[in-house]
């Protein structure tokens, strides 16, 4: 599908399990030459939020994130984003 509709860049933030099978499902289908943005979500989730923090101040555990979630699709991903949105709506008016 996303070759007949002409995608070559696809953004994959979320799901740790979810974005592995994606991505072997775009290597399988032939998709290997799609551009792939890859990033933890920046949801207000306390996985999420652990997961970031983690990532940020663990460079050990970051090599290992990149070793897994990285390193197996080189060749697709383009880009790693962390996000770190504030999602705190705390204003004083």
């Amino acid at each position: 599908m996303l070759k007949s509709n002409g995608i070559r860049r696809v953004k994959l933030f979320g799901d740790e399990e979810g974005d592995g099978e994606i991505l072997r499902a775009l290597l399988l289908s032939g998709m290997e030459d799609v551009e792939v943005m890859l990033g933890i979500s920046s949801s207000s989730s306390s996985s999420s939020d652990e997961m970031r923090r983690l990532l940020a101040e663990d460079p050990e555990a970051a090599k290992v994130w990149v070793q897994k979630k990285v390193v197996p699709y080189k060749g697709m991903i383009r880009y790693v984003a962390l996000g770190n949105n504030n999602n705190n709506n705390n204003s004083s008016s």
